[in-house]
């Protein structure tokens, strides 16, 4: 956080809460810094710290068919979730390999979030949170048994970095008709058509 991260992962965490962990997690949260943290493999509604502290984004994890994983911890607590079933990552002593786990999860979630932070320069983080969550898929009905305990759904990274459409404003028809002729009451993505 001294050093200016935007964003903290921590794929570790207890059932127990720690003083320490939170005064770390206020600090770095009060210098700007996003805290992403694993919900626990518990397959449990029960809090995990620092996942379930106020200014962190607690990760639950999901299989591959967008279901909870069978061991992914789960409760309001939980803000989002990702994929955690067999991801391939790095592993000790130089080498590869899968692996699953919320801590798994975590580190995707910190990734869109660096996406994200990084087309987007001066964004705060509760900015970047609340992207991440209105851009994440409503999985609640592939999850009968969890609704409302999964978060915002699962990250979606695609649509987490997608400029925002932006609606046609008559006062700045020199600019937009210079994009295209024909944009009046019309929504228009001026980022793309700048790009082209």
């Amino acid at each position: 956080a001294d050093n200016g991260a935007n964003i903290i992962n921590t794929s570790w965490g207890s059932t127990a809460q720690s003083a320490l962990i939170l005064a770390a997690v206020n600090y770095a949260a009060g210098k700007g810094s996003l805290i992403v943290a694993a919900a626990g493999n518990s397959d449990s509604a029960a809090k995990y710290y620092p996942a379930a502290f106020s200014n962190v984004l607690a990760v639950g994890a999901t299989s591959g068919t967008d279901t909870k994983a069978s061991f992914s911890n789960y409760g309001t607590w939980v803000g989002i979730v990702a994929p955690g079933v067999n991801i391939y990552s790095t592993k000790y002593n130089d080498s590869y390999g899968y692996d699953s786990g919320t801590s798994m999860a975590a580190p995707l979630v910190a990734g869109v979030a660096a996406l994200v932070f990084s087309m987007n320069p001066g964004t705060t983080s509760s900015e970047v949170l609340a992207r991440l969550k209105a851009t994440a898929d409503n999985i609640d009905a592939l999850n009968p048994a969890y609704t409302g305990l999964l978060g915002s759904g699962r990250v979606n990274a695609y649509r987490a970095v997608q400029p925002p459409s932006v609606t046609f404003n008559p006062f700045a028809q020199n600019i937009a008709a210079s994009l295209t002729p024909t944009l009046s009451g019309q929504v228009i993505d001026l980022a793309s058509d700048i790009t082209k």
